[in-house]
């Protein structure tokens, strides 16, 4: 078996593959035009779409063939650094291959406007005629509906989550984890599988901030001054095909990790694209075509035996023509021949009589080797039930399902989540102990500034008075309020007042920025502060902002990011990863302890079988032994019961060829349909439903199209 792509799609698959690196190619262009990008908003779609249509043209190329009338959907997401959707716009491209006059397209989009000409439509619900005059129509619009795939983009820092404002500006081992939630359903001779999406996230990471960059499933491009950072993810595909293999995955996350002095990128990318499986005809794969090379071998095998058994089928028939030429020749040792079979009948009567304890032997070393084994299974604290010959299989194959490793860690999660939830009153409340703290501390340094203020104000003021008083009475030796009637009067020159104005305004300041006055102020400032009206007043702010909705929020945040903390610290813990290699080591041990349980089946099975044949040979014994008294009378009925036997013997002969011809090399042909069928049912219908023109603006049923998913994440910048 091999699997076919010809050269047409395979470049298709490639180009398809290559698409995503024109769209991180855009994220440059946008970057080094100076996009915003603080966060995401509406402006983001915009600046994309015209990014990727101006400098990679090709990535929305037309597919169409003349003579058609096509429909490409491009759908545009942005998202804030945390991957909370801001903003969404589609657009959509009508191909007019056939040069049509109008296009009769179908269109769920509300607000559509079209941004190729200035061609008018009608609308009637969702039906849309466009006056195309033979021309493409492109339009946009906006959605109300959930995508058909969902993209959640999650970062870590040294092994713990963090958001996207935390992560800014830090350094250490970082990771972008991309995950994908398939939101749709698709059936196909009679299988219900999540649509078939390919999943490609990207992010482009300077080399002066980040070494040693990875993806997992993917490809790292550095250029000397940055890498181009590209994975690769088909989410849902395994359970589709209801491939559950240890001996490789198919990738549906995507993660991109590596060291940072000073983390900040800017944004991320993720493109979805359908259609791939359409262009493969899968017809298997080397690793089924081994597994049934192996199922061949052992058909081969019995089809050997088969062979011997005809030839041993062979050989009865010429004894038995042989018997038949001697019958008359038996007649004088009749009677030694009858004493003979008497013997052989006794002996296996002997044999057959030991059958049932060497069957109850072999059933007791049997359920002996069972209870042995659930002994061990649950002295390691896993419960197994009764084990017995019928369902041990069963049994062990449900213990071995139970030490998957993700089930273990599954179930660790819930253990230890449900132990820390226990303390969430404790946890909350340490949190707003930790938050009150800062409250009080910020709003006693408010309050403290706002006295230091009142009272400074209230210094300069008498410290101003004095000033003043003094330097009229060294200018004119007048009081002040003598020289302020005379300057009143017109009786002081200008310039007179403007220098006791300077001269005062200098002194005051002099005084002002004293030691002593300093001094004064801090001592006025404690006092103020330690009075009971000021004290209630910090007491009653605090109160205030602990109650507010901000506060609220923040202490629920922070209970949350501890709540979390804890459990991440529990998970990482020693207990938590010797349990989950604890459980890979004990699966491998049960599924050694069943193979050898097995084994021993077989061997039971075959004493069984055994035990079985020796009753029917002394049952035949018997008979041989009755027959042989009789033979002395009847020699003739011998020689007649010889040509029988030689008559059977033929036919047994011709039995064995046929179940040879039709039944065990017929069986052998087409063990390669019936051993994967299932699987190749799968491939088959999966493609079909890869290959359907799904778009989520609607297309007419007359229609062929495609659909892509851009989606871009927001900046995050380091502050410093």
């Amino acid at each position: 078996m091999k699997n076919n792509i010809n050269k047409e799609k395979a470049y298709k698959i490639i180009a398809m593959v290559l698409s995503v690196v024109m769209v991180l190619g855009s994220l440059l262009w946008i970057a080094e035009k100076g996009s915003s990008a603080a966060e995401s908003n509406a402006e983001d779609t915009t600046e994309t779409q015209e990014a990727i249509e101006k400098e990679y043209p090709d990535l929305l190329a037309s597919h169409c063939q003349d003579g058609e009338v096509s429909k490409e959907e491009v759908i545009y997401v942005a998202m804030d650094a945390d991957g909370n959707i801001q903003d969404t716009s589609v657009t959509e491209w009508l191909h007019n291959g056939t040069g049509a006059e109008s296009i009769n397209d179908v269109s769920t989009l509300n607000d559509i406007e079209n941004t190729s000409n200035d061609k008018p439509f009608t609308r009637d619900g969702n039906s849309v005629v466009w006056e195309a005059d033979g021309s493409d129509i492109k339009y946009k619009g906006t959605i109300d509906k959930e995508l058909p795939v969902s993209v959640k983009v999650r970062y870590y820092l040294d092994g713990k989550s963090i958001s996207a404002g935390d992560i800014a500006g830090k350094a250490g081992n970082v990771t972008i984890r991309f995950d994908y939630t398939i939101n749709t359903e698709a059936t196909s001779n009679g299988y219900v599988f999540k649509t078939p999406y390919t999943m490609a996230s990207g992010v482009i990471l300077d080399d002066e901030h980040f070494t040693d960059v990875k993806v997992n499933d993917g490809k790292v491009i550095d250029d000397g001054n940055k890498c181009i950072c590209l994975g690769l993810a088909f989410p849902g595909l395994a359970e589709n095909l209801d491939i559950h293999s240890t001996e490789f995955e198919i990738p549906e996350t995507v993660m991109i990790s590596a060291y940072t002095d000073r983390f900040e990128i800017d944004g991320t990318y993720t493109v979805a694209m359908t259609g791939m499986l359409s262009d493969i005809d899968f017809d298997g794969s080397d690793s089924l075509e081994s597994k049934i090379e192996q199922l061949q071998d052992g058909m081969e095998k019995l089809g050997d035996a088969s062979d011997k058994l005809v030839k041993g089928a062979d050989q009865l028939t010429d004894g038995a023509y042989e018997l038949a030429e001697g019958a008359g020749k038996i007649s004088d040792g009749a009677a030694s021949a009858a004493a003979g079979a008497d013997q052989l009948a006794s002996g296996l009567d002997k044999i057959s009589d030991k059958s049932g304890e060497l069957n109850g032997g072999a059933r007791e070393v049997f359920n002996t080797l069972l209870s042995t084994a659930q002994t061990q299974i649950e002295a390691t604290g896993l419960s197994v039930g009764s084990l017995t010959i019928g369902n041990y299989k069963d049994k062990l194959g449900q213990v071995i399902d139970s030490l998957d490793k993700d089930k273990v860690y599954e179930q660790a999660l819930k253990q230890v989540t449900a132990e820390v939830e226990k303390n969430r009153d404790t946890i909350e409340t340490g949190v707003t102990a930790a938050v009150k703290e800062i409250v009080t501390t910020n709003v006693t340094a408010g309050v403290e500034d706002n006295v230091k203020d009142q009272v400074t104000a209230g210094v300069k003021v008498s410290v101003e008075a004095a000033v003043k008083e003094a330097v009229i009475k060294q200018a004119v030796n007048m009081s002040v309020e003598d020289y302020e009637a005379a300057a009143s009067a017109g009786q002081i020159s200008e310039e007179i007042r403007n220098q006791i104005e300077e001269t005062i305004k200098q002194q005051t300041t002099a005084k002002m920025a004293s030691d002593e006055i300093k001094a004064q102020i801090e001592v006025l400032v404690k006092e103020k502060m330690s009075s009971e009206e000021v004290r209630s007043k910090i007491s009653q702010l605090i109160e205030q902002t602990m109650a507010s909705d901000e506060i609220s929020q923040q202490i629920a945040n922070g209970t949350e990011a501890k709540i979390q903390e804890l459990i991440n610290e529990a998970m990482e813990s020693e207990e938590v990863q010797n349990k989950l290699a604890e459980a890979e080591e004990g699966a491998k041990a049960v599924i050694a302890l069943k193979t050898s349980l097995d084994k021993y089946n077989a061997f039971y099975l075959g004493v069984l079988a055994y035990t079985s044949a020796v009753d029917q040979a002394s049952d035949g014994a018997n008979k041989l032994s009755k027959g042989a008294s009789e033979l002395s009378d009847g020699a003739a009925q011998l020689s007649d019961g010889a040509s029988d036997l030689y008559e059977g013997a033929s036919k047994l002969y011709d039995g064995m060829d046929t179940f040879d011809r039709e039944g065990v090399r017929k069986l052998i042909a087409s063990l390669d349909e019936a051993g994967v069928k299932d699987l190749f049912d799968r491939f088959s219908a999966l493609a079909d439903v890869s290959g359907r023109d799904s778009l989520i603006g609607g297309i007419a049923d007359n229609m062929d199209g495609e659909s892509r998913i851009i989606v871009k994440t927001g900046k995050i910048a380091a502050n410093n």
